[in-house]
């Protein structure tokens, strides 16, 4: 499985630009080498040496390039070729404008490029190239810049899902796929998504002959139950045939909304939600790597489907409240709460919001509250 780990990378974003060409491209490994150069100083019937600075090293800087067709059809031939004709061009000598995804534009000459190709895999490969920056300029520090890449979870969910479909792999075994890795769809979610009664029964989901008041939680079925399709357990219409499920699309619109519509606020509210999210991609990229020969759209679809997550999230985290914890050392009520950290009562509802009880004009001392820390 070592030669598909970098489908398991964040793909950044990257371009070149010379002249009036520019070529935005993804890459899925980087890095960095730099350093200063100086001189060795020895002097006879002396231990030892001392050095003199020289001055700063280029930074070399080294991409790979994933260029696959089943990605994005103006990956392969088209955007390798461009690139292609870019580093061996007479008109601009391998040196262009690098804008890169931690650094932003730097002037950088080409050193060297490799194209790889595999027989397990089709139409594409993966592109490995080497730069160094030119001239003295001032490069930006580490992690710097962001990323201007359109983002859309949804639109690469629905990748993975017409990837999943194309391989002939049913919703429901998907489903099964992600309940084996540890994540499965919960009964909250089921009802959310609008998946079907039979849906909801064959992937173990309930129990159809409990009360329909307890259907919105999560109950494995009993060993044994039969299997039938009920029409009152309270979960979706069943106008979506079960094998016609975007099942990623789905979650991955449910994450999104939830973030906009303000469901889920703090960073570990956030941080939680997108980590099942990518556990249950990965436990289907898991599953297809066992044959890449096959699997290969399934891998790449889903590691787009992660980059596209965590990039979402990441901007989300910008402006998501940083909460912290706090102790009462005494009785105190939301109001009292929201004047002793904020000098506002208003902010009573923040409180309350962030620490649901029965009783919130009484938070008992001891009780370790979650608050903004502003």
């Amino acid at each position: 499985m070592a030669q598909n780990d970098y489908w398991t990378e964040n793909l950044l974003e990257a371009s070149l630009q010379a002249g009036d060409i520019e070529i935005v491209f993804e890459i899925s490994e980087r890095t960095v080498s730099g350093g200063r150069a100086w001189a060795r100083r020895r002097y006879p019937f002396r231990n030892g040496q001392t050095d003199e600075d020289t001055g700063g090293e280029p930074r070399t800087i080294n991409y790979s390039i994933p260029l696959f067709r089943a990605v994005d059809d103006e990956d392969y031939p088209g955007r390798f070729n461009d690139l292609i004709e870019l580093f061996e061009s007479d008109e601009h000598l391998g040196r262009a404008t690098l804008n890169d995804p931690e650094f932003g534009p730097l002037l950088v000459r080409l050193v060297e490029f490799q194209w790889t190709t595999e027989s397990k895999t089709r139409e594409g490969g993966e592109l490995k190239v080497s730069f160094e920056t030119l001239e003295q300029q001032t490069i930006g520090r580490w992690g710097a810049r962001e990323t201007t890449r359109t983002n859309d979870p949804a639109s690469d969910a629905d990748g993975l899902d017409s990837a999943l479909a194309d391989q002939q792999q049913k919703p429901v075994d998907t489903a099964k796929t992600m309940k084996d890795a540890g994540v499965p769809i919960t009964g909250t979610e089921a009802v959310a998504l609008g998946l079907s009664d039979s849906f909801a029964i064959n992937i173990g989901l309930v129990d159809v002959t409990a009360p329909v008041a307890t259907l919105g939680e999560q109950q494995p079925a009993p060993v044994g139950f039969t299997r039938r399709v009920s029409t009152s357990t309270g979960f979706g219409s069943t106008t979506i045939e079960d094998d016609e499920v975007r099942l990623f699309t789905l979650l991955a619109q449910r994450f999104v909304t939830r973030v906009q519509q303000e469901e889920l606020v703090s960073a570990d509210e956030i941080g939680a939600e997108l980590d099942t999210h990518l556990a249950r991609v990965e436990s289907v990229r898991a599953a297809a790597s066992l044959d890449p020969s096959t699997g290969w759209p399934i891998i790449a679809a889903a590691s787009k489907l992660s980059g596209s997550l965590m990039r979402f999230a990441d901007n989300a985290f910008r402006n998501a409240p940083i909460v912290i914890d706090y102790e009462l050392r005494a009785e105190l009520s939301a109001v009292e709460v929201a004047v002793e950290l904020f000098g506002d009562p208003n902010r009573a509802q923040e409180i309350i919001d962030m620490n649901p009880s029965v009783s919130p004009d009484f938070y008992p001392r001891g009780t370790l509250l979650a608050v903004p820390l502003e």
